[in-house]
């Protein structure tokens, strides 16, 4: 049984990237269903904010280190997605996965939020405008996503997923809500989705 394990994780670290992406799509699909499910907030302006600890153990394919978290759309009719996580540093690639393995992250809006508050307390001072984000949390980047209503299925299960540049084990802020399906997903939208500053206000 080693030997064949040692076969296998030989075998894995001579794929080439493309090779070691089909090899991570086979591993995380058939995982899915044991993977936790991210509690989703039940109306755009209130957002649910979940700390998920990732790289703890990591899930292994081709000697990278992924990790992943299922969102589980509500059954009743198409909706959009809107999610974010927090800029950790040593993320170095991350998307989203239909129940299929297929790929959904071309078709999606995505930006970076600076950060909503500074770890400079004379900042602070200088009347910085307040975020709903809870500390630490208000300190970092966060990526921003909105996903439109036509790539999801009511009811459908997808995985956000995360590939890690090291092995320590990171917390990860994240959130995310549905909204209508003809609610703008632009960069100047999504941020009230989750009472953040609106992009280029002070």
């Amino acid at each position: 049984m080693k030997t064949a394990a040692l076969l296998l994780l030989l075998g894995l670290a001579r794929l080439t990237p493309a090779e070691g992406q089909e090899a991570f799509l086979e591993v995380i699909h058939a995982r899915a269903a044991t993977l936790p499910v991210l509690e989703t907030s039940a109306e755009a302006g209130t957002p649910k904010f979940t700390v998920v600890r990732f790289n703890a153990p990591p899930i292994l394919t081709a000697g990278e280190r992924y990790g992943a978290i299922r969102v589980v759309c509500p059954p009743d009719k198409p909706l959009s997605l809107a999610w974010f996580f927090s800029d950790t540093m040593n993320i170095d690639e991350y998307g989203l996965l239909s129940p299929t393995g297929a790929r959904l992250d071309a078709d999606s809006t995505r930006f970076i939020h600076p950060a909503t508050s500074s770890a400079d307390p004379d900042e602070e001072r200088g009347g910085r405008r307040a975020s709903s984000l809870p500390r630490p949390w208000d300190i970092f980047q966060l990526h921003v996503l909105g996903v439109p209503a036509r790539l999801l299925k009511p009811g459908g299960e997808y995985l956000i997923w995360f590939r890690f540049a090291d092995r320590r084990p990171t917390d990860v802020l994240l959130a995310a809500t549905f909204v209508d399906a003809a609610a703008k997903l632009e960069p100047a939208d999504l941020p009230s989705i989750f009472a953040l500053p609106t992009l280029g206000v002070p």
